[in-house]
């Protein structure tokens, strides 16, 4: 009897040209229909193949079967002490968060089991392959139906893909070449932040802890299929996005390696998704980086600066004039408030304090005190601005205060403030419920 946990099998019935599915990952799927059933039943299987359409009638990926118990043998030692290398995969991923779950699926399963797909041959992950004689696939060509039949006319097959950071949804035509589906690597704890930037919005909105999922993709929609594997990280309240993606790459390497080396089991206890608890994480633009001065507290800029941090500065206007912010940190006076206790003093500016601010100010207010620039927020708090730009050229806080804040520099009765023109709704939207 198979000792496998774990089988998907895709048989073709060749004198009539249509599909059957068999699919052992505890369902089976037979002309659209859903049956549970149970590994036992795999020798009664063969047996009713072979007795029905008699050996050479069948064909598996392209290749005709003269002996259907050969579909089997293949997998029936693959339990939890399996040989990884048994594996041929496609791993589909074009940065450096995809990166560091390649090396290390093509540490474990050697470059010659590891085909890559990317979008250019020219990104990070093209290059990683091309030097480590990876074979590889270019996304506008391997997700086309015709290149689907190629594969298969000239007998390649694969038992599972892998994805991750890729930003294109993969259509049901790619995913069901894969006989095992395909693993996602994602950044976040699903199902909080399904989207393309699951990092930054839980910087953004100050999540405790966040981490990996490794999930099976579904086709139509992003981040909604079965969640196989989490990894859970305490998040820094002070650390930047692509400190975050480093670690979490990192962690979300170690974690699919973890699933590989024992997939059986985690395919076979999958946790489906609470859709109750989905929240969006969509794709970065411009307008996110719109400081409403009231609306947006000092903490909220904080971590709006950190999320957006190598991506998109920070924005604001003066005088109607463009401003870029940067160098952005938390006051240390501001951990008087209970809910900031978490923030690390040393890694806050202790430069100024609460007294000598104005008692009364306006959202979006300027203060230059010792070479800094301290402005207004909404609750009332106040955020450090160490860096400004106005066209070209970028100055520090005492170059701006002299050039702009000092006597002679504003017309009478006109306050020194940064003022939010843009309104755009995108960080509200972004918790919405699908």
């Amino acid at each position: 009897m198979c000792s496998c946990s774990l089988l998907t099998v895709r048989l073709i019935w060749l004198q009539s040209k249509s599909y059957i599915n068999v699919m052992f990952c505890g369902y089976r799927v037979q002309k659209n229909s859903l049956i549970r059933t149970q590994l036992p039943l795999i020798p009664e299987l063969v047996k009713t193949l072979t007795k029905r359409f008699g050996n050479g009638h069948l064909t598996s990926f392209g290749r005709r079967i003269t002996n259907p118990q050969s579909l089997f043998s293949n997998y029936s030692t693959r339990t939890s002490s399996s040989i990884p290398h048994q594996y041929k995969i496609v791993f589909i991923g074009n940065d450096s968060f995809s990166l560091s779950s390649l090396i290390e699926l093509t540490k474990l399963l050697s470059p010659a089991n590891v085909s890559v797909v990317v979008a250019s041959e020219s990104n990070i992950v093209g290059k990683y392959a091309k030097k480590h004689n990876n074979k590889i696939y270019l996304w506008n060509d391997f997700k086309t139906p015709e290149f689907g039949e190629k594969l298969s006319a000239e007998g390649y097959s694969f038992d599972f893909g892998v994805v991750a950071s890729f930003g294109y949804l993969i259509p049901a035509r790619v995913i069901n070449r894969f006989p095992l589906g395909i693993l996602n690597v994602h950044g976040s704890l699903l199902p909080r932040w399904r989207g393309a930037s699951p990092i930054a919005h839980s910087i953004m909105f100050g999540d405790p802890e966040t981490g990996i999922s490794i999930m099976k993709i579904a086709p139509h929609r992003f981040d909604v299929g079965p969640v196989l594997h989490t990894k859970k990280v305490p998040l820094d309240p002070h650390i930047r996005e692509p400190d975050l993606r480093n670690l979490l790459a990192d962690l979300g390497a170690g974690a699919l390696i973890e699933v590989v080396k024992n997939l059986p089991n985690f395919l076979n206890n999958p946790i489906y998704q609470d859709e109750r608890l989905a929240t969006k994480a969509p794709k970065l633009v411009p307008e996110m980086a719109d400081v409403d001065w009231t609306s947006k507290s000092a903490v909220d800029v904080y971590r709006l600066y950190l999320a957006l941090y190598g991506t998109l500065k920070l924005k604001t206007t003066f005088n109607g004039r463009k401003v870029d912010l940067d160098e952005i940190e938390l006051p240390l006076f501001i951990k008087t408030d209970g809910k900031n206790i978490n923030y690390e003093s040393k890694r806050m500016n202790s430069e100024v304090s609460l007294d000598e601010l104005p008692a009364e100010s306006v959202p979006g207010q300027i203060v230059y005190i010792r070479n800094v620039l301290l402005v207004r927020c909404c609750d009332p708090t106040w955020v450090v601005v160490k860096k400004v730009k106005l066209g070209v050229k970028w100055m520090n806080a005492t170059d701006f205060k002299n050039g702009f804040l000092s006597k002679g520099k504003m017309p009478k009765n006109v306050e020194r403030k940064f003022e939010y023109i843009i309104s755009t709704p995108i960080l509200k939207d972004s918790q919405a419920n699908f």
